[in-house]
Protein backbone atom coordinates (compact mmCIF):
# COMPACT_ATOMS: atom_id res chain seq x y z
CA UNK A 1 0.00 0.00 0.00
CA UNK A 2 1.42 3.37 -0.93
CA UNK A 3 2.08 6.05 1.67
CA UNK A 4 -0.70 8.38 0.47
CA UNK A 5 -3.36 5.68 0.75
CA UNK A 6 -2.05 4.65 4.17
CA UNK A 7 -2.27 8.27 5.36
CA UNK A 8 -5.86 8.51 4.07
CA UNK A 9 -6.83 5.32 5.88
CA UNK A 10 -5.13 6.48 9.07
CA UNK A 11 -6.95 9.81 8.85
CA UNK A 12 -10.31 8.06 8.35
CA UNK A 13 -9.63 5.77 11.31
CA UNK A 14 -8.74 8.70 13.55
CA UNK A 15 -11.91 10.54 12.53
CA UNK A 16 -14.06 7.42 13.03
CA UNK A 17 -12.54 6.94 16.50
CA UNK A 18 -13.15 10.59 17.34
CA UNK A 19 -16.80 10.39 16.23
CA UNK A 20 -17.32 7.13 18.12
CA UNK A 21 -15.88 8.71 21.27
CA UNK A 22 -18.23 11.67 20.93
CA UNK A 23 -21.18 9.32 20.46
CA UNK A 24 -20.26 7.33 23.57
CA UNK A 25 -20.07 10.59 25.56
CA UNK A 26 -23.52 11.62 24.30
CA UNK A 27 -25.04 8.26 25.14
CA UNK A 28 -23.49 8.27 28.61
CA UNK A 29 -24.53 11.83 29.45
CA UNK A 30 -27.71 12.48 31.42
CA UNK A 31 -30.85 13.14 29.38
CA UNK A 32 -31.53 16.75 28.53
CA UNK A 33 -34.64 18.56 29.63
CA UNK A 34 -37.81 17.96 27.67
CA UNK A 35 -38.25 20.29 24.76
CA UNK A 36 -34.56 20.70 23.96
CA UNK A 37 -34.44 17.76 21.57
CA UNK A 38 -37.67 18.31 19.68
CA UNK A 39 -37.72 16.94 16.16
CA UNK A 40 -33.92 16.74 16.00
CA UNK A 41 -33.64 13.67 18.23
CA UNK A 42 -32.12 10.67 16.49
CA UNK A 43 -34.50 7.72 16.29
CA UNK A 44 -33.72 4.87 18.68
CA UNK A 45 -32.86 2.47 15.86
CA UNK A 46 -30.28 4.89 14.45
CA UNK A 47 -28.78 5.54 17.88
CA UNK A 48 -28.45 1.80 18.45
CA UNK A 49 -26.86 1.26 15.02
CA UNK A 50 -24.35 4.02 15.79
CA UNK A 51 -23.59 2.40 19.16
CA UNK A 52 -22.99 -0.90 17.39
CA UNK A 53 -20.63 0.80 14.95
CA UNK A 54 -18.69 2.32 17.83
CA UNK A 55 -18.51 -1.00 19.70
CA UNK A 56 -17.20 -2.70 16.57
CA UNK A 57 -14.75 0.11 15.78
CA UNK A 58 -13.29 -0.14 19.28
CA UNK A 59 -13.21 -3.94 18.98
CA UNK A 60 -15.25 -4.52 22.10
CA UNK A 61 -15.76 -8.02 23.47
CA UNK A 62 -18.46 -10.47 22.42
CA UNK A 63 -20.88 -9.52 25.23
CA UNK A 64 -20.84 -5.82 24.38
CA UNK A 65 -21.19 -6.42 20.64
CA UNK A 66 -23.99 -8.95 21.23
CA UNK A 67 -25.86 -6.54 23.50
CA UNK A 68 -25.57 -3.80 20.86
CA UNK A 69 -26.85 -6.14 18.14
CA UNK A 70 -29.81 -7.20 20.31
CA UNK A 71 -30.60 -3.54 21.07
CA UNK A 72 -30.58 -2.84 17.32
CA UNK A 73 -32.95 -5.75 16.68
CA UNK A 74 -35.29 -4.62 19.47
CA UNK A 75 -35.35 -1.12 17.96
CA UNK A 76 -36.43 -2.52 14.59
CA UNK A 77 -33.16 -2.84 12.68
CA UNK A 78 -33.20 -5.68 10.21
CA UNK A 79 -30.24 -8.06 9.72
CA UNK A 80 -29.23 -6.30 6.48
CA UNK A 81 -28.86 -2.96 8.27
CA UNK A 82 -26.81 -4.55 11.03
CA UNK A 83 -24.56 -6.33 8.53
CA UNK A 84 -24.06 -3.03 6.68
CA UNK A 85 -22.75 -1.51 9.92
CA UNK A 86 -20.41 -4.49 10.27
CA UNK A 87 -19.14 -4.05 6.69
CA UNK A 88 -18.41 -0.38 7.36
CA UNK A 89 -16.56 -1.22 10.58
CA UNK A 90 -14.47 -3.84 8.77
CA UNK A 91 -13.42 -1.31 6.14
CA UNK A 92 -13.00 1.80 8.28
CA UNK A 93 -11.67 0.35 11.53
CA UNK A 94 -10.00 -2.71 10.00
CA UNK A 95 -11.56 -5.08 12.52
CA UNK A 96 -11.10 -8.85 12.02
CA UNK A 97 -13.95 -9.59 9.63
CA UNK A 98 -14.44 -13.30 10.31
CA UNK A 99 -14.44 -13.00 14.09
CA UNK A 100 -16.88 -10.11 14.23
CA UNK A 101 -19.11 -11.49 11.47
CA UNK A 102 -19.57 -14.64 13.54
CA UNK A 103 -20.33 -12.57 16.66
CA UNK A 104 -22.92 -10.45 14.89
CA UNK A 105 -24.61 -13.38 13.12
CA UNK A 106 -24.84 -15.36 16.36
CA UNK A 107 -26.36 -12.39 18.21
CA UNK A 108 -28.95 -11.87 15.44
CA UNK A 109 -29.83 -15.58 15.52
CA UNK A 110 -30.05 -15.57 19.33
CA UNK A 111 -32.41 -12.59 19.24
CA UNK A 112 -34.70 -14.15 16.64
CA UNK A 113 -34.67 -17.56 18.39
CA UNK A 114 -35.65 -16.04 21.75
CA UNK A 115 -38.18 -13.44 20.61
Amino acid sequence: MNRRKKNQIDSMQQRANQIAGEIFKMLDSPPREAGKYGEETLPLKLRNLISLAAALAFQKNRDIVSDCVIDCCKAGADPEEIMEILRLAVVIAEIPANEYTDMVRMAIADYHNHK
